[in-house]
């Protein structure tokens, strides 16, 4: 297990981790996505990821428990800020929006996918509102693309919270 926002990650390296999604990032993303088949895999933690197509290293990852990564949040122009800090990550999960995460809380949704920052190697952020994937790190307007793939691992493992919670 890892904190933090990771860059050339080996897929060989993830030992435990069950790759359960590979979808290119044109794909239409849905919650659903995100749980794993095997009910043995569920309620631990997932490993959210971008690689190109076929690569054994996943140009951008971030793990955390299940419920974080996934648990979502209505959209509303009130909310002051719409990342929820978890293993040295800001992930965000806005119904019908977008889901993904940040280095920082600070995230752009004025247009669904985040456009904050957007020479940042340490984002991702996949639409769900009957469109593909945004971005991986700083490669944008990825919509369409079949030469990104969006993955998603489990692992039965939980990550513990840190001193602050997170």
């Amino acid at each position: 297990l890892f904190s933090g926002i990771r860059e050339n990650v080996q897929i060989s390296d993830l030992h435990g981790w069950t790759l359960f999604f590979s979808k290119p990032y044109r794909h239409r993303t849905t919650m659903a996505d995100f749980v794993p088949p095997d009910a043995e895999l569920r309620g631990g933690s997932l490993l959210v990821g971008a690689r190109r197509r076929g690569a054994e290293v996943l140009s951008v990852a971030a793990m955390g428990n299940a419920d974080v990564v996934a648990k979502e949040r209505r959209w509303s122009l009130q909310v002051r800020s719409w990342t929820h800090l978890h293993n040295g990550v800001h992930w965000y999960c806005c119904d019908g929006i977008s889901v993904g995460f940040s280095p920082s809380e600070e995230v752009d949704l004025r247009y669904y996918a985040d456009l904050a920052e957007q020479s940042s190697p340490l984002r991702l952020s996949w639409d769900l509102n009957d469109f593909g994937g945004w971005r991986a790190g700083a490669s944008l307007d990825l919509h369409e693309s079949e030469e990104w793939e969006k993955v998603l691992f489990a692992s039965p493992a939980r990550i513990s919270a840190g001193p602050d919670g997170e």
